[in-house]
């Protein structure tokens, strides 16, 4: 059972907080500079070697394949995507041409598109 004072002065906050990890290499690399251009300081990039994790507190990343294709000058899908891609948080969106993780919850499933 949770104590109510200490649930009192430590209430939980919402916040607008997604992220992703994906597997280093040059489309993680890729992707980092398209967000980083995208959303500048907005974007918390941590290096773990093997690794990279992705966060914003503006409420959305979207990786959009065809820029990452031009960015590494070849083909890049949702399979391509899908290889590189290890974890999130938030609420994830995925097409076909791109994949999308929102703080919204319902981003995409009450015709909100987040």
């Amino acid at each position: 059972m949770v104590d109510r004072e200490v649930a009192q002065q430590n209430p939980l906050v919402a916040n607008d907080d997604v992220g992703i990890s994906l597997m280093a290499g040059e489309e993680a690399d890729a992707i980092v500079e398209i967000l980083r251009a995208e959303l500048g300081d907005d974007l918390r990039v941590s290096d773990h070697i093997t690794y990279v994790k992705l966060e914003t507190s503006v409420g959305k990343l979207e990786i959009r394949f065809a820029e990452v294709a031009e960015l590494l000058g070849r083909r890049f899908t949702l399979e391509d995507f899908q290889v590189v891609f290890s974890s999130y948080y938030g609420r994830p969106q995925v097409s076909d041409d791109h994949v999308a993780v929102h703080a919204n919850m319902t981003a995409g499933v009450l015709g909100d598109g987040g």
